[in-house]
């Protein structure tokens, strides 16, 4: 049986855009990928005003009910709650946690980063909905010394991804969680983004300062690209942490490097329904 790894997608937008190419990554390396919407896209029209941290925290958990053994989790922006969450809940299960640009560890202002992301997304999500989809990428994505911003391609949905954002702000405001951190000793990896905000490099190096089993990476690229641009490194590090659900060390290539023979098909990104 090949090892299960556990996508949780960001706001604003859907998991096969954020995970198309690390999902095929991992499964050249006989991982077993499966990509969940964030939090609140799990919910229904008409749960989202309802939704809270608490949804949350079942989002994984709800997902692997049906399946046994260790999994890796893994989550992006503010998907990596929901992957810390049941990581904390479930400890035993989870092999390996990658938070790739972690964007908030619940209501800490004190710690780096922590401030400047919450003045973001109070300012973002004030905004009337045909602005919050610009200034999400403008705020998360600022574009280089010398390259001028890309304006955000058409998308049908955009109306429902602002929606479940402002709801799920608004949640993650009211709520007073402040998990506590302590049972997070599996290995943890905090890559952040070259070109992304200043704010959340300081929160990974913080949190991977904090943890016993953590490690934190700069990877090339901005806050909306650097998974899908840095998938083999991600894809690697995750393989090396991996184990079967039965507990063996996952199998196939590993190390980044071309596999023998001929190419496996490459299935697409596996999305659940949500309920």
């Amino acid at each position: 049986m090949t090892a299960r790894v556990v996508l949780v997608s960001r706001a604003m937008t859907r998991p096969d855009r954020t995970y198309a190419a690390l999902a095929t990554e991992l499964a050249d390396r006989h991982l077993e990928p499966t990509a969940i919407p964030w939090g609140p896209a799990w919910c229904s029209a008409e749960r989202l005003e309802a939704y809270g941290v608490a949804d949350e925290a079942r989002l994984v958990e709800d997902h692997l009910a049906p399946f046994d053994g260790p999994v890796s989790v893994v989550g992006h922006s503010c998907g990596c709650l929901a992957a810390v969450l049941f990581a904390l809940a479930r400890p035993h299960r989870v092999m390996s946690l990658t938070l790739v640009d972690i964007a908030w560890l619940g209501n800490r202002p004190r710690w780096p980063g922590q401030a400047e992301f919450t003045a973001a997304m109070d300012r973002i999500a004030a905004l009337p909905p045909a602005g919050v989809g610009p200034a999400f990428a403008a705020a998360f994505s600022p574009p280089g010394p010398h390259q001028a911003p890309t304006p955000p391609a058409p998308n049908p949905g955009l109306g429902r991804l602002v929606a479940e954002a402002q709801v799920a702000w608004r949640a993650w405001r009211r709520d007073p969680l402040e998990p506590e951190l302590d049972p997070l000793t599996m290995p943890v990896h905090l890559p952040f983004a070259t070109t992304g905000p200043a704010w959340m490099r300081a929160v990974a190096v913080a949190l991977a300062a904090r943890l016993p089993n953590a490690t934190s990476t700069e990877l090339p690229g901005t806050h909306l690209d650097v998974v899908n641009r840095n998938a083999g490194r991600l894809a690697h590090w995750i393989h090396r942490h991996a184990a079967t659900p039965t507990g063996g060390p996952a199998a196939g290539g590993g190390g980044g490097g071309p596999s023998r023979g001929a190419p496996a098909a490459r299935p697409p990104v596996r999305v659940p329904t949500p309920p």
